[in-house]
This record gives structure tokens, C-alpha cells and sequence, in this order.
């Protein structure tokens, strides 16, 4: 993350910048990764590429992260055909190859950093809802939502304050985790066309 954040101070050539008497060199003081088959300092372009990468996993866990957590909320709380139906949605998406649902959806909306972040959310959404239904489901068994619920308490009070806080431990370890595997993710399907690699780094 450093790296990415720190990418105009670390590297010593623009990402985009073609020398073609320096192509395919290797690691030397100048070029400490070498240069690809255009001229370009291999560091530069991991350096600044790092921040696109870091910007589509950022906003897609946070995106996954909100949807799921709501729709885990709602089903896990309000329970009966409500709950079934989210489930049903989730077991939709469940159905799909991870990988394969993302394709499909950036072939649809077209290459770029919305479509991608957009697919990667709508692959990882629904491991949050199923953790918050199911931290949920347990706590609003417990004594104290009872004696919050007793004394008058909304149903968003229960739900934003006294419940989701229980649940924000074990949110935050599979949203870390998620980060990674969205990079992954994302790298993926710009490997095959279907990401951000023909997108400028915007030196």
C-alpha cells in the first residue's frame, strides 16, 4: 500500500515513458526491474499499476461489504418469507462460479474500472450476508436485544446499535482478507481483456 501511495516519490520514470534503445533490459541501477518490450521501467508501471489495483479491491470489498451486511441484517432479523427470499437471491449468485459470473458480467458492461469493481462486488457480497445472518440470527436471541426491544427500541436501533457491533470483528477479518483476493481477482481479468489493462495511469 506504500508503494502505491508513495508510487511518483519511489519511481524514477513515468509508467507510460517508451525508450526502445533500452527495451527488454534487465535489472541494472537505472532500471532496478528492467524494461519491457517497449522501453518502460518495469518498477514504474508495478508502482503506479499497484494503486489501480488497490482502488478496485478497496471500493469492491467496501461495496460487498455494505450490501452484504445489509441484506444479512434484514434477513437474519426479520426472519420468515423475507429472510427465504434473500436467500434465495444469495443461493443465485451462489450458484455461479465465482470467477466465470464475473466474465460474464464485465463482458456485459464493457472493460473499465466500474464494471470490474461492480463484478467483484457481485461476487463477494453474498459471504458477507450469509456471516451477518448468521451473527444475527444469534443475537437477536440474546437477553439484551430482548431488554432493548422491552424498553422500546426501534427496529434500526436494534439492528445498527446493538447488533452489527458484534458482528464488526468478524467483518473486518473476511473484508481484509477479501482485499487480496480481490486483487487477484482483478488481475485476472485484466490478464484476459476483460480489466483495466488498457486503462492510462494518469502521469
Amino acid at each position: 500500500m506504500g508503494t502505491a501511495i508513495f508510487a511518483p516519490l519511489l519511481a524514477s520514470y513515468s509508467p507510460e515513458a517508451m525508450d526502445m534503445e533500452a527495451r527488454l533490459e534487465g535489472p541494472s541501477a537505472s532500471h532496478w526491474l528492467g524494461t519491457d518490450n517497449f522501453g518502460r521501467d518495469l518498477w514504474a508501471r508495478i508502482a503506479f499499476g499497484s494503486r489501480i489495483s488497490l482502488t478496485i479491491a478497496l471500493s469492491s470489498v467496501s461495496a460487498a461489504l455494505v450490501l452484504g451486511t445489509l441484506v444479512g441484517l434484514v434477513s437474519g432479523y426479520f426472519g420468515g418469507l423475507l429472510d427465504q427470499a434473500l436467500m434465495r437471491v444469495v443461493d443465485l449468485f451462489l450458484a455461479f462460479p465465482p470467477f466465470i459470473l464475473a466474465l460474464a458480467l464485465v463482458a456485459v458492461l464493457g472493460p473499465g474500472v466500474s464494471s470490474v469493481v461492480i463484478a467483484l462486488t457481485a461476487i463477494y457480497w453474498t459471504e458477507y450476508a450469509r456471516l451477518v445472518r448468521a451473527i444475527t440470527l444469534s443475537e437477536s436471541r440474546r437477553d439484551y436485544v430482548t431488554a432493548a426491544r422491552s424498553l422500546g427500541a426501534t427496529h434500526a436501533n436494534l439492528l445498527f446499535r446493538q447488533i452489527l457491533p458484534r458482528a464488526l470483528g468478524p467483518l473486518a477479518v473476511v473484508a481484509t482478507l477479501g482485499i487480496g483476493t480481490a486483487i487477484v481477482a482483478e488481475s485476472g481479468l485484466s490478464f484476459l481483456g476483460f480489466g483495466v489493462g488498457a486503462i492510462s495511469f494518469g502521469v
